[in-house]
């Protein structure tokens, strides 16, 4: 039998990010998408579950941490929308969270056929963007602190405050 999503159901579903020993997965989240379900965001588009399966796998096996807040949600008919909060902690970075919403359009099983996220990227990885950006020269790499903590043992790293 097919998984049936119920926004009842959304918060425990999508609010679990940890499995059982304590590590970042989504494991118990596949089995509500469709086989030739599709997901899209801003930087890529993936056709059927178990592409989408690699990539989330990718993801939560590279995070140390992993949160995920639904913050809002509703339905009409076979649409839901939800409005999220995202906290990935990868190694070596700092953690910033990621605002978004997603649009999930269900089958006439209540199964994920098509999920479409939107969210901007700000916070503390973008305000270094723009401060490197801004005070750059010409031809010259620029990296951020926490970039240049993680290089200076392996690279000769001039050290210049932004």
């Amino acid at each position: 039998m097919k998984a049936r999503l119920t926004l009842d159901k959304f918060d425990d579903v999508f609010g679990r990010t940890l499995d059982e020993s304590g590590k970042p997965s989504y494991e118990h989240i596949y089995k509500y998408y469709a086989e030739d379900m599709r997901f899209q965001d801003s930087i890529q588009t993936i056709v059927g579950r178990e592409p989408f399966v690699a990539m989330c796998r990718r993801l939560a096996g590279r995070a140390k941490e992993l949160r995920f807040d639904v913050t809002g949600k509703a339905q009409n008919g076979n649409i839901m929308f939800l409005q999220w909060t995202m906290t990935i902690n990868f190694a070596g970075t700092k953690t910033t969270p990621l605002y978004g919403c997603s649009k999930l359009t269900l089958n006439d099983d209540g199964q994920i056929l098509e999920q479409r996220d939107y969210y901007d990227l700000w916070g503390d990885t973008v305000n270094i963007a723009s401060r490197l950006e801004s005070h750059g020269e010409p031809d010259i790499p620029q990296v951020s602190p926490a970039t240049y903590e993680l290089l200076k043992e392996r690279f000769v790293l001039d050290r210049k405050s932004v």
